[in-house]
């Protein structure tokens, strides 16, 4: 499997033999699902992540940010911001209330997997195998 970012569009790619896997980042720091299916043999753009349209970022337009999370692909989604679809991570503070918002802050691509201590794990075939982890920060929690 190859693993690639290119720093300019902000995009990750992981390709197989059969199929591609992308995601991207917005300029505040989103993380999107772009597109998962047939392995695509050409450059890609983000433009799937419809950051160009209306209700547009929050760096473009903050009034709208709850209609941009509520319409952006987010590859994590939390649940009490906006995002009105199923949530991956909900968090509830000691006052019951619900919200948390997740950004971007760095990501490393490594030859190999990585051993999960005490946690069972499965390994590749021997072919080599690349691994991106993205870390992600709580940037806001309610």
């Amino acid at each position: 499997m190859a693993v690639h970012f290119n720093e300019d569009k902000k995009i990750f790619r992981l390709d197989t033999e059969t199929s591609t896997y992308l995601m991207g980042l917005t300029p505040e720091g989103y993380l999107g699902h772009i597109y998962y299916g047939d392995r695509l043999y050409k450059a890609t753009e983000n433009y799937m992540l419809r950051m160009e349209e209306p209700p547009y970022t929050p760096s473009v337009n903050k009034r709208e940010k709850s209609a941009f999370l509520d319409s952006f692909p987010m590859e994590y989604p939390t649940g009490g911001i906006g995002d009105y679809r199923e949530s991956c991570l909900n968090v509830r503070n000691e006052a019951g209330q619900m919200g948390c918002e997740i950004h971007y802050v760095s990501h490393e691509i490594y030859n190999g997997k990585k051993a999960l201590k005490g946690l069972p794990a499965s390994f590749g075939t021997g072919d080599p195998a690349f691994l991106p982890m993205i870390s992600m920060i709580v940037t806001d929690c309610n």
